[in-house]
């Protein structure tokens, strides 16, 4: 049975080429469909034997997944971003799968890549992804962040192999490549996030803003171990962080910036003012029981 790799560019010459090369070797087809690129990509997609073809640019990818893999003709699709590279035992895992014949959907971990540096805590991790499938069987949503529900097929999670990450059974997303470029993308994605929870039924309440902004910090750098991947762990939690600010935010401009939030958000502050008032009280003692000591601690050594 033959593979298909399936990308969608646009200006992504940065990252086009490691893509590419993760899979050149092994796929039979790669088929490029490219949103008028102006920065050389296609010109890398071609140097790999891609088959390359255009569609009008769009904001992000989602209402072209499916016309991109209308185009894949092997036996299996593999679909990659041009971010994402495979890694080279889940080239020769998905390899294994298709000879085997007994899936017809495999979900693909990721390993988060931030400011060039690979992220291993449990918080960075954004799950496995369903990227490899028989062709035929997708039909992808428009919207996005959505994934296709495949429903009733034979279905295999990487996830949950033992040891996934040490058996290097991921694909490597190097998505976030310098600040700028991160907060770029953000200001791309919300506007279509908070759309697509106000459609769900959602609306805009404070509470409910800041709840999530702390609890998506709390998950991801406390819970998760962010510390571990250091300054960039840190970067990670905080700009999702921002990431949930700036969709609940845009929830409100939809919805008009109602009014009757003003009250919500001054009640929160009063009480924040109180607790540091409160703090300042203990805290301005004991810093001046510290400076005593240590001017004592000096005497007694000097003397």
């Amino acid at each position: 049975m033959s593979v298909t790799a399936v990308l969608i560019t646009c200006d992504d010459a940065e990252v086009l080429e490691p893509c590419l090369a993760s899979v050149a070797s092994w796929v039979d087809e790669i088929v490029v469909l490219d949103m008028h690129s102006s920065d050389g990509s296609r010109d890398i997609a071609a140097r790999h034997g891609a088959r390359v073809e255009l569609h009008p640019r769009l904001d992000y990818c989602e209402p072209a997944r499916n016309a991109a893999i209308a185009l894949a003709s092997s036996d299996w699709v593999l679909v990659l971003d041009p971010d994402e590279r495979i890694m080279e035992p889940l080239a020769v895992e998905l390899q294994r799968i298709v000879r085997e014949d007994a899936y017809d959907v495999v979900d693909i971990p990721r390993l988060q890549m931030a400011f060039g540096r690979v992220l291993t805590s449990p918080g960075a991790q954004d799950g496995s992804h369903p990227r490899f499938f028989r062709r035929g069987v997708a039909d992808w949503p428009v919207t996005i962040h959505e994934r296709p529900a495949f429903t009733g097929l034979r279905r295999l999670e990487l996830l949950g192999v033992d040891g996934w990450q040490e058996k290097g059974l991921a694909m490597v997303h190097d998505t976030w490549r310098s600040p700028h470029q991160v907060l770029a993308k953000i200001a791309r994605y919300v506007p279509q996030d908070a759309r697509r929870r106000l459609d769900r039924g959602e609306d805009f309440s404070f509470p409910a803003m800041a709840g999530a902004a702390f609890q998506e910090f709390r998950e991801r750098f406390v819970v998760g171990r962010g510390y571990q991947d250091g300054v960039a762990g840190f970067l990670h939690a905080t700009l999702f962080t921002v990431q949930s600010l700036g969709v609940h935010a845009e929830m409100w401009s939809q919805q008009g910036r109602p009014a009757q939030e003003d009250a919500s958000v001054a009640t929160w502050g009063r009480r924040l003012e109180r607790s540091n008032r409160g703090i300042d009280g203990v805290v301005q003692p004991a810093r001046r029981v510290v400076r005593r000591t240590r001017r004592v601690l000096r005497r007694l050594g000097s003397g």
